[in-house]
């Protein structure tokens, strides 16, 4: 994924963001750093409240939800998902 793609996904992604709202968005990058430091850099324009992390623990943690259930809900997408491509 090149740097007009990561600017274009958080371009579209923060006009979602509603004008106001104390929206906070947590990235899990690993190896992807500083790609996610660059989509972070484009949604802090849009007001909203943005940290990469390592790891999906931490994530939860900043964001006040229980990372257990994400990683349920992160585990049924990526069924569907693996479903979808191998049609």
């Amino acid at each position: 994924m090149d740097d007009a793609i990561i600017d274009k996904a958080a371009h579209l992604y923060g006009n979602h963001l509603k004008e106001g709202e104390n929206m906070k968005v947590a990235i899990v990058a690993s190896e992807a750093f500083k790609k996610a430091v660059a989509f972070e850099r484009v949604l802090l324009r849009y007001g909203a409240s943005v940290v990469v992390f390592n790891f999906l623990e931490n994530a939860c943690t900043w964001l006040g939800i229980a990372a257990e259930e994400i990683e349920r809900i992160l585990q049924q997408l990526q069924g569907q998902a693996r479903g979808r491509t191998s049609q």
